[in-house]
């Protein structure tokens, strides 16, 4: 019984993470692979954390786990691979609502302002922290608006050009980056939204490389690629997960990682990352499950027990390795190292970010 239900997820999983993969060169909306770096072991709280906390009736409908961005993206992608999973654990159905707009920002308050009961979930992303930075007099939420439950990955950004770019510097980065210096502005870079991590991300690098791109500004990763493909824009910032199928298909081409190892994931095994070049430019997201401040202490509970039980599942497992997202997990007591390690990086961008916004009027 066991076995035939988990063949029924498993197919099930992976029609759902190729659909998405389609989705996102198909989409409108806004925003590794066959193989990935070797998921580490997780170890779900024990028994005895489970025994400490009272057990509740929750929970007793559905639970929404809010996206900020639009369909297709990584973001997407590991929110709904989370959630045709972790239902199997909470014994309620699972759902995910896109609610896009603002680089974020409309799903990022949502949450931050919806009831603390536990039905209303966010899978956040490094943006958040950067708002505090950028946005701060225009958001209404900060670091403590959230309970941060579990993290689930912890993804880099790719230094992702059109082919032909590539093969006119060789598949060289440091020769690619050379040239911007001589031409500064020369090429086009996509950001999927302004305040967006890929931007945040492409100000990290300016700032490192000391180069300049002209900044494009588009509605999403999704629609970045596209812009891509037509021609329109010559680099982006990109998740593997992202640019994973054209990457595959010959039509775009990576040229470094910026994070701390190399990518396994198809495509992108022989690509380094800008510290073997000799640039520290490390930029990339986290992505977690964060409930509304003040969501009680037994449900926060009964959800990280939850979630650490889905993250060792072979179907879990499973699917995100087929879609190249790394399984990186930090429960309740890690997360906060990965809220700390990008205020830094936060601080390193804002100032970029804010003096090009203002020029622009």
């Amino acid at each position: 019984m066991r076995s035939a239900r988990m063949n029924d997820r498993s197919r099930a999983v992976r029609g759902m993470v190729a659909a998405v993969a389609v989705g996102l060169v198909l989409a409108a909306c806004s925003s590794e692979t066959d193989e990935t770096p070797a998921a580490p072991e997780p170890t779900p709280p024990t028994t005895d954390q489970a025994d400490t906390v009272e057990e509740i009736a929750f929970p007793e409908r559905p639970i929404t786990i809010v996206v900020p961005y639009g369909a297709g993206g990584g973001v997407d992608i590991t929110a709904r691979i989370l959630a045709s999973n972790l239902g199997l654990y909470l014994g309620q159905n699972v759902v995910v609502q896109n609610l896009t707009g603002g680089g974020g920002a409309i799903g990022f308050s949502a949450v931050a302002n919806a009831e603390p009961d536990g039905y209303t979930l966010l899978l956040g992303a490094t943006p958040l922290v950067h708002h505090e930075y950028l946005r701060a007099d225009e958001v209404d939420y900060r670091r403590d608006s959230y309970e941060y439950i579990y993290n689930l990955t912890d993804v880099p950004h790719n230094l992702v050009v059109t082919c032909a770019i590539a093969e006119e510097f060789g598949g060289d980065a440091l020769a690619y980056l050379e040239s911007l210096r001589a031409d500064p502005g020369g090429q086009i870079m996509g950001v999927g939204g302004q305040w967006a991590t890929m931007d945040v991300s492409r100000a990290i690098l300016e700032n490192t490389a000391n180069v300049k791109f002209t900044r494009v500004v588009y509605a999403g990763g999704g629609p970045t690629i596209l812009a891509m493909l037509a021609g329109d824009v010559d680099a982006a910032m990109l998740y593997a997960d992202e640019a994973g199928e054209q990457v595959r298909a010959g039509e775009l081409c990576p040229l470094a990682v910026a994070g701390d190892t190399r990518l396994t994931a198809e495509g992108f095994e022989n690509v380094p990352t800008f510290v073997e070049l000799g640039l520290d430019v490390q930029a990339g997201t986290w992505r977690g499950i964060l409930a509304p401040a003040g969501t009680p202490e037994e449900i926060l509970a009964k959800l990280e027990r939850a979630i650490g039980s889905t993250i060792v599942d072979p179907v879990y497992v499973q699917a995100m390795t087929e879609a190249g997202i790394p399984i990186l997990p930090s429960d309740r007591a890690a997360f906060p190292d990965l809220l700390d390690r990008d205020h830094a990086a936060s601080q390193t961008a804002a100032s970029t970010l804010l003096d090009e916004i203002a020029a622009a009027g």
